[in-house]
């Protein structure tokens, strides 16, 4: 294995995230997804990831905070 000098990485050829971007991030009922790569900004860093996160955890809280019966 190739030594990664401690930061791996996703390699993207240009114009990918914009075409499929959304996909990585989408629910799918109850699990829903976060990443460096599902960020709107930032990608690859991370800012990044944390944005991401925080998106789907606010999508997780509207999804159960909606409803009155635990889908779980």
């Amino acid at each position: 294995m190739d030594h990664t000098m401690g930061a791996p990485v996703t390699y993207l050829p240009p114009g990918v995230l914009s075409a499929v971007g959304e996909a990585l991030s989408a629910s799918v009922g109850p699990i829903h997804f976060a990443g460096t790569e599902a960020a709107a900004a930032w990608t690859g860093y991370m800012e990044g990831a944390v944005q991401a996160g925080e998106a789907a955890a606010a999508a997780v809280l509207e999804t159960y905070s909606s409803s009155s019966t635990s889908t779980l």
